[in-house]
């Protein structure tokens, strides 16, 4: 097998004297998000007032771009009636989710009127809304969008950054949550 450079793609390996092939094909959704689910994460809470009330939404396709001019990208569900709000705002918080806000992702599954119940949050002058207790802080403005598939893409201009040195970052792999450990050498 070869990819379109010509280079040649791993596609069998030996197994004890049987072949096993390392690709499926993608012709599903649950095949491709299995796949996707491979791939470790930090998850972020991107959230503003809108109205005067908060508005956020959980993600862990969070990315550093940039760092001149600072940039940073998320990638949002075109079906999403949250990020309107928050694109709209202007000034965008982005919490970190530290170990032990796991409670934080099943609360921002709510409907939108509830996400924010029973969280502990405080919003800057401009409106950026952040989270308390999450590892890191990032107060960002909407830079542009771009369409890609089934969501967009949207680049975000770091602001200011902030850290709490002693609270790991959670993370997510294959559908559940984890933390960080240090490799035995």
């Amino acid at each position: 097998m070869t990819d379109r450079t010509g280079g040649s793609l791993p596609q069998m390996r030996d197994d004890g004297g049987s072949k096993m092939s390392l690709f499926q094909q993608i012709s599903d959704a649950p095949t491709l998000k299995t796949a996707f689910s491979r791939i470790p994460s930090g998850l972020v809470a991107v959230a503003a007032l809108a109205e005067g009330m908060p508005q956020g939404i959980v993600m862990s396709s969070f990315s550093a771009v940039s760092m001149n001019p600072p940039l940073v990208s998320i990638c949002v569900q075109l079906t999403s009636s949250t990020w309107p709000k928050l694109r709209d705002a202007g000034t965008l918080g982005v919490s970190f989710l530290g170990e032990g806000q796991e409670e934080v992702c099943a609360q921002f599954a709510k409907p939108s009127d509830q996400r924010f119940d029973n969280i502990d949050w405080f919003a800057d002058p401009e409106g950026a809304v952040f989270l308390e207790d999450a590892s890191a802080w990032m107060r960002c403005s909407f830079a542009e969008g771009m369409r890609a598939g089934d969501h967009i893409i949207a680049l975000m201009t770091v602001e200011s950054a902030g850290w709490d040195g002693k609270r790991p970052p959670l993370i997510y792999l294959e559908r559940s949550f984890r933390e960080l450990a240090p490799v035995a050498s």
